[in-house]
């Protein structure tokens, strides 16, 4: 691997102010800086439990010139229902105003998967026409639910936008850093997520910890009206019912928590199949578009609150205080 217009494959970088940057005595835009060839990370499988015992670590990053592996980040993945419990990774909230904005999407890579599923294939949307006349009852039922503008879309648990340069930004293409979102939802209020996240990470001028999971299957309903759980496969990846993520300032010991919910037909929230109460007026993270169901209902929780509610959740996500907006 060697960087554009030198001859070395690794060169000491000195951040000067902004995006400038002085590299082999020449001053650069970070934007310049780039390898000759795409570095796209790693996966390290790794026997590990995580999620109570019901998942393995995945450490997705890179290998340091002594071959060790430097960890962007870790996917506590379900072997036996080949379906991601949470990941974790950092914003360095000093940087991420300036990230490298970068139009190219590496291929998805299955490496860590269960061998029991082909999410290469089940994300297709045809694929998940098939599977849900299958689960409903018929391709009617499925019609209902799946078009070529009503699908699930690989939702990303860490986010590319998350990642400063642009290594860090491919190397979340991993499928044990994904899991099925409906793409009203991905494009909806998941985004919005996503978004104060990041905004909430520049404010903060700190390596800020963002832990990202799932809870539940969502289910719709067959040709009979049973509630039927939605998976992509017969061996597996559940369709989330609740998305969650975990935002932790170390320096404050404070955190918050965002859910949404992966249905986008629903158009009531019953209070008993919320996970905790809802907390965003309370501490500043009330957005209007939060109540719309057809781009994900979501509301926030305190940490504490939602840790219990998912026991999964590591303990390093738990804080004393909760961070306001």
């Amino acid at each position: 691997m060697r960087f554009a217009c030198l001859t070395v494959s690794s060169t000491s970088i000195t951040c000067r102010s902004g995006t400038s940057f002085t590299v082999g005595g020449t001053v650069v835009d970070s934007s310049a800086l780039t390898c000759s060839t795409r570095v796209t990370g790693e996966l390290e499988v790794t026997s590990t439990a995580c999620g109570g015992g019901a998942g393995q670590l995945r450490n997705i990053g890179f290998r340091n010139s002594s071959g060790q592996m430097v960890t962007y980040i870790q996917s506590c993945y379900n072997v036996n229902t080949a379906s991601v419990i949470y990941t974790r990774h950092v914003i360095p909230g000093r940087a991420i105003k300036y990230a490298i904005s970068e139009a190219y999407r590496p291929a998805f890579k299955v490496t860590g998967t269960a061998s029991t599923v082909s999410p290469a294939t089940s994300y297709t949307t045809a694929q998940q026409s098939s599977r849900l006349a299958t689960l409903l009852g018929s391709q009617a039922q499925a019609d209902k639910y799946i078009t070529s503008s009503s699908f699930m879309s690989r939702g990303h648990l860490s986010p590319d936008a998350d990642g400063i340069f642009r290594s860090w930004q491919w190397s979340t293409y991993y499928y044990v850093n994904v899991a099925p979102q409906w793409q009203a939802v991905n494009a909806g209020n998941w985004l919005r997520v996503e978004d104060v996240v990041r905004a909430v990470s520049n404010r903060l001028q700190e390596d800020v910890l963002i832990f990202t999971g799932n809870q539940g299957i969502m289910t719709l309903p067959n040709v009979s009206g049973q509630q039927t759980p939605i998976t992509l496969e017969a061996g597996g990846i559940q369709t989330p019912k609740w998305y969650w993520k975990i935002v932790k300032s170390p320096s404050t010991n404070a955190g918050i928590a965002l859910v949404t919910n992966n249905d986008p037909f629903r158009t009531s929230m019953p209070a008993a199949e919320v996970l905790c109460s809802n907390v965003c007026a309370t501490y500043g993270w009330a957005n209007a578009n939060y109540a719309n169901f057809a781009q994900g209902y979501t509301y926030c929780c305190t940490v504490a609150a939602l840790m219990k509610a998912i026991p999964a959740i590591p303990v390093e996500a738990s804080v004393a205080n909760v961070l306001a907006f």
